[in-house]
């Protein structure tokens, strides 16, 4: 006698027909042996007749008992499906048993196979609907929100990716928008304050051949035989011969011409030289001192006038 549907009788020599087992089936009568349900089907239960299709948001593989639900960041749009399709890179699909993806909105971003979309951290947007990744904000520039990004302004600078501006520190400064870095003060300038577009010039009496000076205690004080005239000046001036800077704890603008009975021979002297026995000067600003003429002599150091020569006495000479 032949198996009712959904057994069958894998050998003819037993008197007994066997159920179809779950994911099998037997359509007909006289089954020899049940046969697998094809991958997108399935046969849940004993003596099955026929296998039933997985429904879209499913999938089954060969012989399958039951359909499975596509994971999270997967999908299958089709009835008898015999695998889940990854979501697109730009899309999401969260949740089970989908049958479709959600395009990412923009500010977000997903790779392929993602259960969600992702917020663009901060430093990074998207602009565009199903981005695949959140876009590095330009150097110079930071993000104000998952989509967009703005210049940093003057007095500011920013890196690659960045989520807020920096200010210049101090000795450096950015005179105009969108910089990505901050350039060091010149020399004989300084910046003493955070977040500046300019420097100032270091007042006169001081210099600087460093970029980058933080203070206007970090510059030369000129004295001592020298002295800076201009703001903004990187070195100190060496005062001429004939002037001299005197020696001081504060800062010299400007160099002072030797009186009369005094010189200065060299550069840089901070102080003026008395004229020498035998030599005198009746002049300011001056780097050597007049010899008494021939015959005459003085022995007063200081002279300012040829009158302190005197005419040397009967017997006596004056050496040239």
């Amino acid at each position: 006698e032949d198996c009712e549907v959904g057994k069958a009788m894998p050998d003819t020599a037993e008197s007994e027909c066997d159920d179809c087992q779950p994911g099998t089936f037997a359509s007909g009568l006289g089954f020899t042996e049940c046969r697998d349900c094809p991958a997108g089907t399935a046969a849940p239960s004993l003596t099955s007749t026929a296998c039933t299709n997985c429904s879209a948001g499913t999938y089954s593989g060969l012989a399958a008992s039951e359909c499975i639900d596509c994971f999270p960041g997967t999908f299958s749009a089709e009835i008898r499906s015999e695998s889940c399709d990854d979501c697109p890179a730009g899309s999401a699909g969260p949740g089970y048993a989908r049958t479709n993806c959600t395009v990412c909105p923009r500010g977000t971003a997903a790779e392929a196979a993602s259960p969600s979309c992702d917020d663009c951290p901060g430093g990074r947007y998207s602009n565009e609907p199903s981005s695949k990744n959140c876009t590095a904000v330009p150097a110079g520039y930071y993000s104000i929100n998952t989509t967009d990004f703005d210049a940093c302004e003057a007095g500011e600078f920013s890196l690659k990716a960045a989520s807020s501006c920096t200010l210049c520190p101090a000795g450096r400064f950015s005179d105009s928008d969108a910089s990505d870095e901050c350039d060091e003060c010149p020399a004989g300038t300084f910046q003493s304050v955070r977040g500046q577009t300019d420097c100032d010039d270091l007042p006169a009496g001081f210099a600087s051949d460093e970029a980058g000076v933080v203070s206007i205690s970090n510059a030369t004080v000129c004295n001592n035989g020298s002295y800076a005239a201009s703001p903004g000046s990187e070195n100190c001036t060496l005062a001429s011969p004939g002037f001299v800077v005197a020696a001081s704890s504060t800062n010299q603008t400007n160099q002072v011409p030797c009186p009369e009975g005094t010189y200065a021979p060299v550069q840089g002297l901070s102080s003026c030289l008395d004229c020498p026995t035998g030599r005198y000067n009746p002049l300011i600003a001056q780097s050597v001192c007049a010899s008494c003429s021939g015959g005459t002599a003085n022995n007063r150091t200081g002279s300012t006038s040829s009158s302190d020569c005197r005419t040397c006495s009967a017997g006596w000479y004056a050496p040239e």
